[in-house]
């Protein structure tokens, strides 16, 4: 989003601000909400630091896409629209959930073996859907 700031108010690289409609402490008002495209080169590339650290700081909501997703079609399963897992992956995900929902990022990691940072693979999702307009499934965002 664009906002403008109250007098006096700077705020800072990654910080978050409140935008609602109850009282805002930096934020005077908000001015447009921006498309990717329209965001600056510096903004676009602190976007994946933003969001990974965003689905870090909220790691039990994101887990449920790992613990609660399912099969789209007969063929397309809510885990392959994630760039990085392959179909080996969804396979060793979906097995191991069976025997229990993850608890952690790090439970994921160690008990489907070869995921890496599946924080950062939420993440470039997000970052996709905010890049593409035309995205079929979307999980995470809205067009506007």
């Amino acid at each position: 989003m664009e906002i403008t700031p109250k007098k006096g108010k700077v705020p800072m690289i990654h910080e978050r601000l409140y935008t609602g409609e109850k009282t805002r402490d930096v934020v005077d008002h908000v001015n447009c909400r921006l498309r990717y495209n329209e965001l600056t080169h510096a903004a676009q590339a602190e976007l994946p630091h933003v969001l990974t650290e965003i689905v870090k700081d909220n790691e039990a909501r994101f887990l449920e896409i790992y613990n609660k997703s399912y099969s789209i079609t007969t063929r397309l399963h809510i885990l392959d629209l994630f760039p990085g897992i392959g179909r080996k992956f969804v396979n060793m995900i979906l097995k191991e959930r069976k025997k229990g929902d993850f608890t952690s990022f790090d439970d994921l990691k160690n008990r489907v073996k070869g995921l890496y940072h599946p924080e950062r693979i939420i993440a470039n999702r997000i970052e996709e859907e905010l890049k593409d307009d035309t995205i079929k499934y979307r999980l995470f965002t809205t067009v506007k």
